[in-house]
């Protein structure tokens, strides 16, 4: 029997790459729904373990080499601190304690920033930008309505539901969380469609995907969950609609929500008998302990999984945990001036949201780009929230989020700029009056300053007075 999933996803795969090389740009889109979806762990042959990622960007980097796309990064706070982050977890993992467990998470740490960085390059017109949200949308979206689904007919009473295997987000607690930023992506695409089959059916997808965060027993998703719901009520421009809208999809969802999810998140309170929340602490007692020790390159990547050390610096830790959070993790892993790097990329990031709505808050044909800085500022949000439980401090989406908000900002400046020479350019083309013509000819060309009115012609008219002349 021909394995012929395997097959399909080959066909696909390698019959993109001339496109690819001929609009690098696709290349961009066809590397996030494999790194997202992860299409090849679904196969069951020959195609499982293939590094399709990597051929696609080999190809979309020969492709934009090749290409006449313009070869200029956006100069922004925003770029210039991805690279200061990439220079800098390669100065710690070459001082990393643990030196071949740190530099495999650095190489997957910095195909995920170079990607991110040569998405900059590709990605700088509304219609890329838009189809790059489609695509994470779908990607990730799927499995939150497999799930929804999967957690409706009730195997979320029973189990958990997972993410892709081999991906960012197999952990239910990182699908979880990837779940929740992904939400504020879809409203958006949701306001921009008037049809209703389309609009219905992102509207079907959030409520499943909500439905999957419960399926998935995590609680940090859902104290990430719940604050991105509050943050998305004040960063919506539809928010009658949005408390309808979750008002009735919380009143159909109670009947399917399994009871193991109360009693999951009744456990919050009870962090001293959690031996989970227990581990954290101690992990998170690890991290700041061993920055102290070494306050400017850290340990380097996955120096926790060093067990010696780990129980040197944290005695009555049972055994090596874990960071379990994305602060505590770039602290420990790349000290303080790492996790002061990553801070101000997430704080740029946000700002540079709130400059976009401010810049286009009353230009019509941009609101696109207004509401747009507000979904990735909650999904920004909900990441900094849920990520306080999670080691993701080198999660692709949120790098893609990050790289969004960037080029949201690039094309809004272009086009504001773009409409403020158009209305120069009305203005210096405006009809002249023949009157105006005549004065121009015979005054050297030059449009007189004064109004073309009785009283503006007879000031232009009357001498100025000066020295030697009567008063």
């Amino acid at each position: 029997m021909f394995p012929l999933r395997d097959i399909a996803l080959v066909l696909i795969v390698f019959g993109s790459i001339p496109f690819i090389l001929i609009r690098p740009q696709i290349g961009i889109l066809m590397w996030s729904w494999i790194s997202y979806m992860v299409p090849h762990r679904m196969s069951w042959d020959f195609a499982r373990f293939f590094q399709f990622a990597l051929v696609v960007a080999v190809a979309t980097i020969i492709g934009w080499l090749m290409s006449r796309e313009a070869k200029k990064l956006p100069v922004d706070t925003i770029s210039i601190l991805l690279i200061t982050l990439s220079v800098w977890i390669s100065i710690t993992t070459a001082f990393a304690i643990v030196p071949e467990s740190a530099f495999d998470h650095w190489e997957t740490a910095i195909k995920v920033l170079f990607m991110t960085i040569l998405t900059l390059f590709l990605m700088q017109n509304r219609q890329r930008i838009e189809a790059l949200v489609w695509v994470i949308v779908c990607s990730i979206g799927y499995f939150g309505i497999k799930g929804g689904i999967w957690t409706v007919l009730g195997g979320a009473s029973g189990g958990r539901v997972w993410g892709p295997q081999g991906g960012f987000f197999e952990d239910n607690n990182a699908l979880g969380l990837t779940l929740v930023m992904v939400v504020p992506l879809i409203w958006y695409l949701q306001t921009r469609y008037k049809h209703l089959v389309i609009v219905w059916g992102l509207r079907g997808s959030i409520g499943l995907c909500m439905l999957a965060v419960m399926g998935t027993h995590s609680r940090g998703a859902a104290l990430a969950a719940a604050a991105m719901v509050l943050f998305l009520l004040l960063k919506s421009r539809k928010r009658a609609l949005l408390i309808f809208g979750l008002v009735a999809g919380l009143m159909a969802a109670i009947p399917f929500v399994p009871q193991r999810w109360y009693d999951r998140i009744q456990t919050i309170t009870a962090y001293q008998e959690d031996t989970s929340a227990l581990g954290r602490i101690q992990a998170w007692t690890f991290a700041v302990r061993l920055a102290l020790d070494r306050p400017i390159i850290g340990g380097g990547f996955k120096v926790n999984r060093e067990s010696e050390l780990f129980l040197s610096y944290v005695p009555d830790a049972p055994k090596a945990r874990a960071f379990h959070s994305i602060y505590f993790q770039m602290l420990g892993e790349h000290g303080f001036i790492g996790l002061a790097i990553f801070l101000l990329l997430g704080f740029s990031a946000y700002f540079a949201g709130s400059g976009i709505i401010s810049r286009t808050r009353n230009h019509p044909d941009l609101h696109w780009a207004n509401d747009l800085a507000r979904m990735l500022q909650v999904s920004i949000f909900g990441y900094a929230v849920g990520g306080a439980f999670l080691n993701l401090a080198f999660f692709d989406f949120y790098y893609h989020l990050v790289a969004l908000m960037l080029l949201t900002k690039v094309v809004v400046a272009r086009e504001i700029a773009e409409l403020a020479g158009k209305k120069r350019d009305e203005v210096e083309e405006a009809p002249v009056s023949h009157f105006e013509r005549a004065r121009m000819s015979v005054g050297g060309g030059a449009r007189p300053s004064a109004p073309s009115t009785p009283q503006g012609l007879a000031r232009q008219a009357t001498p100025t007075r000066g020295r030697g002349q009567p008063h």
